[in-house]
């Protein structure tokens, strides 16, 4: 069952990127980066994970490079336990022909660098760029449902 603190890695045929999410044992999904916010949900059954994520963009400096041209998608991603991690792929139909690879993990616990890989599409080209360090950022958990 999801509840708690959790840093997250995504991977796309666009770039990586990381964050938190805070997961209620009600079914909510709250988080976000540097860029993003994320509010959502989530249900289990018969071991899957299933959610549908709100992202939103709240950082709009004009220096500030967004990874995605859109200001809000709805994404959704279906997931099994893998060990303490939790891993996922989905997408959005805001942002056609992207591909989400993620990685859920407790927030305390070390997040393995490797490689995820990807089914690109025929209308993407190039290369995934490799995975980069991103910080665990980590707060007490407050009773959130």
């Amino acid at each position: 069952m999801l509840q708690g603190l959790y840093k997250f890695r995504f991977t796309t045929e666009r770039g990586t990127g990381c964050g938190v999410m805070f997961a209620t044992s009600g079914g909510r999904l709250y988080g976000g980066d540097s860029g993003s916010s994320f509010v959502g949900s989530f249900s289990e059954a018969n071991g899957v994970v299933s959610c549908e994520v709100t992202m939103s963009r709240h950082y709009h400096d004009a220096k500030y490079v967004p990874m995605f041209e859109v200001e809000i998608a709805v994404m959704n991603f279906t997931g099994a336990p893998r060990g303490e991690e939790i891993h996922f792929e989905g997408g959005s139909a805001a942002l056609p022909g992207v591909h989400f690879a993620t990685i859920l993990a407790p927030s305390m616990m070390p997040m393995r660098h490797r490689p995820v890989q990807l089914a690109l599409t025929a209308s993407v080209t190039g290369s995934i760029p490799s995975t980069s360090a991103c910080s665990t950022v980590s707060m007490p958990a407050t009773a959130v449902s």
